[in-house]
């Protein structure tokens, strides 16, 4: 088993694996993190994202409320998708599930489950389901993407890119992917460190204060703990 530390630090490297990086990313863009207090999540974008609504439409899900940040960096798509199911929490099992099939398990689609991502512990805990994806659409889309059912919300955390572009293997794919966090309560990751622990919290139990692995690298950029809102 995974010490918590260990398994944040496998689920940092698994989408970058995957993604086979090779090349720069698609722009030199100055990448920021975004938060959003109604959201509950904060992620980190290569430019500022658009704030639009929709509706979120499946089998089981109806049609449900949506608010969607999009930035677009070359043509590679990052987006993150957050569906109010406040009035449906006790559903969110089965309707996390729904999404997963409904972006993954078209005819003719390929996809590989890459992780089960856990962000804080205990009562505050977080899991999700990573995913790339493969469509079988005109422009044989490449995806990667996060699932996560939390508090009343389904989180659909996503970067797309046609999939014959070389930007399919650009490391912003998996740096947006791993750098979305939320913000509970007590909750962080300490990036210098690379482990995950709450907050302001000083019980010995219940936080993460080993040092950093010998091999670990400091993400550029990203910051830890909660930031100043940014609607």
């Amino acid at each position: 088993m995974f010490e918590e530390g260990e398994k944040y630090m496998m689920r940092f490297a698994l989408l970058g694996m995957a993604t086979a990086i090779a090349v720069a990313s698609p722009a030199q863009a100055e990448w920021k993190q975004y938060r959003d207090d109604s959201l509950g999540i904060y992620s980190y974008f290569p430019s500022e994202p658009v704030k639009t609504t929709g509706t979120y439409k499946a089998q089981l899900a109806k049609a449900a409320p949506s608010i969607i940040l999009t930035a677009i960096d070359g043509d590679v798509t990052f987006k993150v998708e957050v569906v109010d199911f406040e009035k449906r929490a006790a559903e969110g099992a089965n309707l996390m599930m729904e999404a997963l099939n409904r972006d993954a398990g078209a005819r003719g689609n390929t996809f590989t489950v890459t992780d089960f991502p856990l962000w804080d512990k205990g009562a505050n805990a977080v899991y999700g389901t990573a995913v790339i994806i493969d469509k079988n659409d005109k422009d044989k889309t490449h995806i990667v993407e996060q699932v996560v059912f939390n508090k009343g919300k389904l989180y659909l955390i996503s970067a797309s890119v046609p999939g014959a572009s070389p930007n399919r293997n650009s490391p912003g794919l998996a740096r947006f992917i791993d750098s979305s966090q939320f913000y509970l309560k007590g909750y962080g990751i300490d990036f210098d460190t690379g482990h995950d622990y709450p907050l302001g919290d000083d019980d010995p139990l219940n936080r993460d204060n080993r040092p950093a692995a010998p091999d670990y690298v400091r993400p550029p950029g990203l910051v830890s703990g909660p930031l100043e809102n940014v609607q």
